[in-house]
């Protein structure tokens, strides 16, 4: 099973890429082995869509990780080094991340496609496109 957890807040341009890109990948096919998961700010209470399964795809805005409004892929080591970095935005996530191990007897893959920057239709056509490679699935072109 994996998971795709699509964070923020919607009434936030600078917070809500994860809400109306959960929207975008509502209309679209996924392969039934992936759940999708609208996690809003639900912060600790996301623990629960860790357990049992084998990957974990956060969605989230992200602030100071690049020059210019783009998308970021982060895998494992590069979410805790990075992460724990930054302490306003991306605290409760940090927070949710260094818990797991204490909480989880079996961690999942974990990786963030981190969004800088409002939201534009350009950046969440790229962000389907990265999340269905990700998958292993290209879109149909």
């Amino acid at each position: 099973m994996i998971r795709i957890i699509c964070i923020g807040h919607p009434l936030l341009p600078t917070d809500n890429a994860g809400p109306l890109l959960f929207k975008c990948l509502q209309k679209i096919s996924l392969p039934p082995d992936v759940e999708l998961i609208d996690g809003g700010l639900q912060g600790l209470n996301l623990l629960r869509f860790f357990e049992d399964c084998q990957r974990v795809i956060l969605i989230d805005n992200i602030r100071g990780y690049l020059d210019c409004p783009g998308i970021i892929h982060l895998q494992g080591s590069q979410i805790n080094a990075v992460v724990s970095q930054h302490h306003d935005h991306s605290a409760g996530l940090a927070y949710l991340l260094a818990l797991l191990p204490k909480l989880l007897e079996r961690i999942p893959q974990i990786e963030l496609l981190g969004i800088e920057g409002v939201l534009t239709e350009k950046l969440a056509a790229e962000a389907t496109e990265r999340l269905q490679q990700l998958l292993g699935r290209r879109s149909a072109a």
